[in-house]
């Protein structure tokens, strides 16, 4: 397990099919009392969605304060932020990440879902035999549950990713 603030990670197996999954859990006190109801319908709209370049969301639910998402754990899987602390990606992979993440994005807005603020630990690089592709992890709302601190440092991190207009960058 890991804790990131009001965050709780878990690393499990899906006793149905013995895939790997994440557990996420956040603690709800402190949060305004809407969160519930935005984290529930998001994670409702993204559990109908399969597409290759969307983290698949297996299960949502609420039980003692707090909000739990159950992810699949893609094999051999590693978030941009890691990728890139290795070295710069070839060509063909910075490519083939931004198609990914673009059609991962192309199909949250076709469902009326955006992401807020997309960044390198949001995005999971997978090899392929034909160079890699990028999956896009969980929008809106539901970020709350990836942030790995609730430090001003991370806070700050995270606006660097931000839409402009969100982040108060562009004024008028």
């Amino acid at each position: 397990m890991e804790q990131f603030g009001a965050t709780e990670v878990f690393e499990g197996i899906d006793a149905s099919n013995s895939s790997n999954v994440l557990l996420r859990s956040l603690r709800l006190d402190g949060f305004p009392s809407g969160l519930p109801i935005r984290l529930a319908h998001e994670a409702a709209v993204l559990a109908r969605l399969n597409h290759p370049h969307l983290v698949p969301l297996v299960f949502q639910g609420r039980e003692d304060g707090r909000f739990w998402l159950v992810t699949r754990q893609p094999e051999d899987g590693v978030t941009l932020k890691a990728r890139l602390q290795a070295g710069p990606l070839s060509t063909m992979d910075a490519i083939s990440t931004c198609l990914g993440v673009l059609g991962g994005l192309a199909e949250l807005h076709r469902h009326g879902i955006l992401h807020t603020g997309i960044q390198p630990s949001d995005i999971i690089c997978i090899k392929q035999d034909a160079g890699t592709t990028s999956l896009l992890s969980w929008p809106g709302a539901l970020e709350l549950l990836l942030c790995e601190s609730s430090s001003a440092t991370a806070l700050l991190d995270v606006s660097r990713y931000s839409a402009p207009e969100r982040s108060q960058i562009i004024c008028g």
